[in-house]
C-alpha cells in the first residue's frame, strides 16, 4: 500500500461530483521544490485537488505560456493522459514530460512511440 498516493480516479466520477480523496501531489510537490531552490519560476496546477475538468487545464496551459509541462500519468488513465498531452502539445508546442508509475514490464511498448509524437519524454518508476 501507499500513502498519498495520485490515483484517486481509478472510479468513474462526474465533473459536478466532489473528489472523494484528494491526496497531496508528493511528487509534484518535490519537484516544485527541487526546481524553486535553483531559481527556477515555478507553477503547480493540481488538478485532482481542483477537481477540474480537461478544457480548463488546457486554457490555462495556454494563458500560462510555460516552457515545459510536467504531468503524472496513471496506468488507468495513461490513455486519456496521452491525448491531453498531445493537445497541449498541439496548443503550445511547450516540452512535455511524463511520469508514470508503470514498471517496465507492464508498459505497452507502443507508448515510447507516441510520447516521442508527442515531443514529450518519459520516466518509468516502479
Amino acid at each position: 500500500m501507499k500513502a498519498g498516493s495520485r490515483w484517486p480516479f481509478s472510479i468513474e466520477k462526474a465533473l459536478d461530483e466532489p473528489c472523494r480523496y484528494v491526496p497531496f501531489p508528493f511528487g509534484l510537490a518535490y519537484l516544485a521544490a527541487l526546481l524553486e531552490r535553483d531559481g527556477v519560476d515555478v507553477a503547480v496546477y493540481d488538478g485532482v485537488a481542483l477537481n477540474t475538468s480537461a478544457a480548463a487545464l488546457l486554457d490555462y496551459a495556454v494563458r500560462s505560456r510555460p516552457q515545459v509541462v510536467f504531468m503524472e500519468t496513471t496506468t488507468p488513465t495513461v490513455e486519456h493522459d496521452l491525448a491531453l498531452c498531445r493537445e497541449i502539445k498541439t496548443r503550445t508546442g511547450v516540452l512535455i514530460a511524463l511520469a508514470e508509475p508503470m514498471p517496465p514490464p507492464l508498459q505497452n511498448p507502443s507508448c515510447a512511440s507516441i510520447h516521442r509524437s508527442t515531443g514529450s519524454c518519459s520516466a518509468s518508476t516502479s
